[in-house]
C-alpha cells in the first residue's frame, strides 16, 4: 500500500506498508512526476514511484518492484 500526504502546503510524504509482514516507510520531500509522485530513500537511494495505475521501486541496479494500482483517489 502505497500513499502520498501533504504534510503541510506544497511538501509531500510518501507512506508505504508491505501487506505481506506490514513492513513500513515514511519519507519525506515526495515531489510531483509523471502524474504522481516520486521520492528517494537516503538510506539506500531507491527511488519510489507512485503513479495513478502503479507503484514502481528503482534501485541502482534496476527495477525491484513494479505493481499496479488496485485503488487511487484524490482529496
Amino acid at each position: 500500500m502505497a500513499v502520498i500526504c501533504e504534510t503541510s502546503p506544497g511538501n509531500y510524504q510518501y507512506r508505504g506498508e508491505r501487506l505481506s509482514d506490514g513492513a513500513n516507510l515514511q519519507l519525506n520531500g515526495a515531489v510531483p512526476a509523471g502524474g504522481g509522485y516520486d521520492v528517494t530513500n537516503p538510506a539506500d537511494g531507491a527511488r519510489y514511484e507512485v503513479r495513478p495505475d502503479r507503484l514502481r521501486i528503482l534501485s541502482n541496479v534496476g527495477v525491484d518492484s513494479d505493481e499496479p494500482a488496485v485503488q487511487f483517489g484524490t482529496r
